[in-house]
């Protein structure tokens, strides 16, 4: 197969969508989309903008909670990354949880401590935080457990101003399960 040079600033390939908030000490809630993130174990880590208004009120110690979106959900992705940081909470359906908010909406929701934000600056020089959060409960819509239904929306993009949603399709292959196929 032919390949081609593809000079892009950056390449999301489909990283899950989360809304991730927080509630300040003055009761004041935060609630940012976020996509850039992996997991090691119990240790989420996340990329975010440095000059955002969560990444401010974020400091290692506070509660985080990361509310994982589902299919369909991208209208609530938009609202916490468009609209302003009062409007937003407006539109969201929030219960806290051991006293973390948390988005009634989401596919499934990690909280946990942070443990540690790293300050980074990409090749062009924008600064961003690279944070870790050590996952202490998670809570899954119940029809989520069986993976077959698991259908989180990510982001995808080209880095070039392309960027849009995407949803997993419900297609579940074990590992190992292709070699035996054949």
């Amino acid at each position: 197969m032919a390949k081609v040079e593809w000079n892009n600033h950056a390449f999301y390939l489909g990283y899950p969508v989360y809304i991730g908030m927080k509630k300040a000490q003055d009761g004041t809630i935060f609630a940012t989309t976020m996509s850039s993130s992996f997991a090691l174990g119990d240790i989420l880590v996340l990329g975010m903008g440095a000059n955002g208004k969560t990444t401010s009120a974020l400091k290692v110690g506070d509660t985080f909670s990361l509310n994982l979106l589902g299919k369909g959900k991208e209208k609530l992705s938009d609202i916490c990354g468009a609209l302003p940081a009062k409007e937003r909470l407006q539109h969201l359906k929030i219960t806290e949880i051991d006293g973390v908010p948390t988005l009634d909406d989401a596919l499934l929701l990690q909280s946990g401590k942070v443990i540690a934000m790293t300050p980074t600056r990409d090749s062009d020089g924008e600064a961003y935080f690279i944070v870790q959060v050590k996952i202490e409960k998670r809570l899954i819509e119940e029809s989520a457990v069986d993976l077959e239904n698991f259908q989180p929306l990510v982001l995808a993009g080209d880095g070039k101003g392309k960027r849009g949603y995407k949803s997993l399709d419900t297609n579940f292959t074990g590992l190992g399960e292709s070699l035996r196929k054949d």
